[in-house]
Formats: structure tokens, C-alpha cells, sequence
């Protein structure tokens, strides 16, 4: 079993094949495993800073743009909105150059404190809403989560397959993949 964290967690390792992040290897991971990008699709990545999502997709032949509250370092080929994604001015940034995103993911992490767990989960509640307004039918949506929720039924309600996916063993990052949106 591929394991992210021993064989890539050197910060050295990283710089020497020049990524920004071992985020880099999940989305790979995920995608092998559960085919969440098709040629020529339009993908929207929130919560993207430092970029590890987005240099797994700029040599795909896809349109990326991905949303922060931060800064995203450029990357050739990738666009960035520095924005808050419940904005109105950010959404119709998001139409501007994506139109309605194939692939929607998240790797939003949050603090661990009390506070912030129970802050992510609210965010994760106004993402979901936000997300039925911009995913085009038959997409998907890939989320993380800092535990186990009990949203399966809800999901399946919106989406034809749904499944999760821990990348480490006794990882509290749960990540969801929801396929197929009606």
C-alpha cells in the first residue's frame, strides 16, 4: 500500500522533485483509485494555497482555477482567485473562467481545536450549498474532512455513487468522493 506520509513526508525530498506539498501524492492516489478526472475537463479547487492540488493537475489538459483566502504562489497554466468562495464576486470570477466545473475539490483544513471543528463543519455545510449552484450534472465533488460524518444518505440523494477514503491508517483526514451529480 502506498503510504503518503513515509515516503514523502521529507520536506528535503519535496524540494528536490520541486512540489509544494505532499497534497500532491493524495490527489494522485485518489484519482488512480477512484477515476475522478476526465480528459478535457474543468476542475475548480477550493481552498488551494499552497498549490499541491494544482501541480498534479497543470500538465493534464484540463481548465484548473482554483479559490483561497490566501495567496496561491503561480503556476504556469493555472489560475488563482485570491477570494472568499461564499462572495458573490468570487463565484462569478469562478463562472468567468470555468463556467460550471466538472470536478469540484476541497482540501480545506482547518485548526484542530474544538472551535474550529465544529467552524469546519459549518463550512463544509456552506460549501455543500455553494456546490450545488456551480458543479455541472454528472460531476463530482471530492472533499476532506477532519472525521467521520454521517452524511451518506444526504450525498446519495445528490450524487449516483459515493464512497470515502482514509490515505493513512489512524489518519483522522477522511477524504469523500461523490460521483455523478444528478
Amino acid at each position: 500500500m502506498f503510504d503518503c506520509k513515509k515516503k514523502y513526508s521529507n520536506k528535503k525530498f519535496r524540494k528536490n522533485i520541486q512540489l509544494r506539498s505532499k497534497a500532491y501524492f493524495k490527489i494522485k492516489k485518489i484519482n488512480e483509485r477512484f477515476s475522478i478526472l476526465k480528459n478535457y475537463c474543468s476542475v475548480l479547487d477550493i481552498g488551494c494555497s499552497p498549490g499541491g492540488w494544482g501541480e498534479y493537475f497543470k500538465n493534464k489538459k484540463i481548465k484548473y482555477t482554483g479559490i483561497d483566502l490566501k495567496k496561491t504562489p503561480f503556476i504556469f497554466g493555472l489560475n488563482f482567485i485570491k477570494g472568499d468562495l461564499f462572495k458573490y464576486s468570487s463565484i462569478k470570477k469562478i463562472f468567468d473562467f470555468l463556467g460550471k466545473p466538472e470536478l469540484v475539490l476541497s482540501d480545506l483544513c482547518p485548526n484542530l481545536s474544538f472551535y474550529n471543528k465544529i467552524n469546519h463543519k459549518n463550512i463544509l455545510k456552506k460549501m455543500i450549498e455553494i456546490i450545488f449552484i456551480l458543479l455541472k450534472k454528472g460531476g463530482s465533488f471530492v472533499f476532506k474532512s477532519m472525521s467521520y460524518i454521517k452524511i451518506s444518505n444526504f450525498f446519495l440523494n445528490y450524487f449516483e455513487n459515493f464512497f470515502y477514503f482514509i490515505t493513512k491508517k489512524n489518519s483522522s483526514e477522511i477524504y469523500y468522493i461523490c460521483k455523478k451529480f444528478k
